[in-house]
């Protein structure tokens, strides 16, 4: 029985997790693009009948370096 509790609590907080970090990807993104907006490149995708498009990274030039983080989940 605690087995199955806890798979469930792994789960949930799974999910809370990856919801929390789609929406301060955005927040950060926006932010950044509102602060350099010549240095910074937002990647968005966006389903074939999506209507809101899904950041998935930030791109910043600064001179001849472009930071990149990766997102893997």
């Amino acid at each position: 029985m605690t087995q199955n509790i806890d798979f469930d609590m792994r789960a949930a907080w799974h999910r809370r997790f990856k919801v929390d970090v789609e929406s301060n990807l955005k927040a950060f993104a926006l932010r950044l693009k509102e602060a350099m907006p010549e240095l910074v490149t937002v990647h968005e995708t966006r389903g074939f009948f999506s209507s809101t498009a899904k950041i998935t990274g930030v791109t910043v030039e600064l001179g001849r370096f472009h930071l990149a983080p990766c997102r893997r989940f």
